[in-house]
């Protein structure tokens, strides 16, 4: 059989406003290329972003994904020698329980029956609980493949009895990392505060601003630039310029893949608390370094441990990798993981 027998239906609904769904979606659908056609539904996607994660005109096959679920349950029943995969968004299932989850409930059992294979890539449990967790357990029960990107996150799922369970690394770590990173000593901020409260946010403050003296010197604040990779995180990146530099005009929201690679390669130290900021600023040669606070970001704990990173965490308790060991650290993690995940790919979809 050969790669286009096999057809990927897809739906670009996620977070159009955040650059690291954008990367990890960019990087799925370069993958499942390797493997078969696809079929996109553009669920009300800018063409900003399907020009962004660089779907192609002709693999548009639909505007709405419930015009997709229809499309390949009339085709899966007529098989037609196709395998037909439903390709399930990348990243973090939803916390909550809505009625679109009931219904996928009911509707993954019928698709399975028809022999369509539901797959999701890149995923993490590790933030859920009650009844969101019963579900996505019942929910696996009729997928095909479930790729966990952390070891804390498969070993949940086995607990809670998930089916069709492995471990498949981060899709960021698909990108090449940069052999040319900067050596300056600048450095970058980029945070979250959604989900802190305002006593976890004061400890953030405090914690970024001891870091970046420790590891950019006593004139680091001075140069000290601000980005948000998501819409969301520009107003408080705003906010610490001006508590910083006295002036917002350092902070910057980039939305664009490239723009974000162009600012990470021109830095040398990068400090968030967001997960695919960590990831693609290590592509671009910069050392990141992860500021957890309490247990808001587990999943980003947990697979740095898992790949071998768990260095790359701020911990008073121990001391900072060195740049030289950091990019050492960083270009091992990167070359395994990318090779584990094509490996897993090539297990789960080969022809």
């Amino acid at each position: 059989m050969s790669k286009l027998h096999q057809l990927f239906y897809f739906s670009a609904s996620t977070q159009f406003s955040n650059a690291g769904d954008a990367l990890i979606n960019r990087e799925l659908l370069s993958l499942l290329r390797q493997y078969g056609e696809l079929k996109v539904a553009s669920a009300g996607a800018p063409a900003s972003f399907l020009e962004e994660i660089r779907v192609k005109h002709d693999e548009i096959a639909f505007r709405g994904k419930w015009r997709l679920m229809a499309s390949l349950l009339g085709s899966a029943i007529l098989r037609g020698g196709c395998k037909h995969y439903l390709v399930l968004t990348p990243g973090d299932p939803p916390g909550g329980v809505s009625p679109g989850d009931i219904f996928r409930a009911a509707l993954f059992p019928l698709l399975k029956l028809f022999g369509v294979r539901i797959i999701k890539i890149g995923a993490s449990i590790s933030r859920m609980d009650g009844l969101r967790l019963r579900l996505e357990a019942k929910l696996s029960r009729s997928m095909y493949f479930y790729g966990i990107r952390d070891a804390g996150s498969v070993s949940r799922a086995r607990q809670y009895d998930f089916s069709s369970v492995e471990y498949c690394p981060d899709l960021a770590f698909n990108l090449p990392v940069n052999a040319k990173p900067s050596t300056q000593g600048q450095v970058l901020v980029s945070l979250r505060e959604d989900n802190l409260d305002t006593e976890e946010i004061a400890q953030l403050h405090a914690r970024v601003r001891a870091l970046a003296e420790t590891i950019g010197g006593s004139v680091c604040l001075e140069s000290t630039t601000f980005i948000s990779q998501v819409e969301r995180d520009i107003e408080p990146m705003r906010r610490l310029s001006t508590i910083w530099r006295g002036s917002d005009a350092y902070a910057r929201h980039a939305s664009k893949i490239a723009d974000l690679e162009s600012a990470y390669s021109g830095t040398t130290f990068v400090v968030s608390n967001r997960l695919h900021v960590i990831l693609l600023a290590a592509s671009q040669g910069a050392l990141p370094f992860c500021l957890a606070i309490g247990g808001k970001n587990r999943k980003i704990t947990d697979l740095l441990h898992s790949v071998g990173l768990g260095g790359l965490i701020v911990d008073g308790g121990k001391p900072l990798m060195t740049l030289e060991q950091g990019r050492q650290e960083l270009t091992r993690a990167f070359t395994e993981q990318r090779s584990l995940l094509h490996h897993v790919l090539a297990k789960e979809l080969g022809i």
